[in-house]
């Protein structure tokens, strides 16, 4: 029974940190969409090798910037998730869009021809 019940405390104490997560992104309900803009130099990963992986590191400076942790976004849940990266002008490389799905909305990470990254975020309906 000890068990069950730290279970239970554990996994709502998950939800409630992603539902403060949540509130961070819109600002207490003030914005359903957002856009933010940070420096590819402080990512590891690289676009144009793993452009995925990029846009999801991307998404995760972005929410510690705002005060949520990477887990409270459920990047990690590929399963209920989707993904994808795609040239929105086939052979132009520098169109390359990814569309990432977490727990508390969706992103869109494009980056451009310097070394800005643009992260929009969408709050689920």
């Amino acid at each position: 029974m000890k068990y069950l019940m730290a279970i239970v405390l554990l996994l709502s104490a998950m939800g409630a940190n992603a539902n403060e997560c949540y509130m961070k992104f819109v600002d207490d309900g003030n914005h359903d969409s957002r856009s933010f803009q940070i420096n590819d130099i402080d990512l590891n990963n690289d676009f144009d090798e793993d452009a995925m992986s990029f846009s999801k590191e991307a998404i995760v400076q972005v929410a510690k910037s705002i005060g949520c942790k990477a887990h409270d976004l459920g990047l990690a849940n590929k399963n209920a998730m989707g993904e994808s990266c795609v040239e929105m002008i086939p052979g132009k490389p520098f169109s390359k869009v990814c569309y990432v799905e977490s727990d508390v909305g969706y992103f869109m990470v494009s980056k451009d021809m310097l070394d800005h990254v643009n992260i929009i975020y969408n709050r689920w309906d």
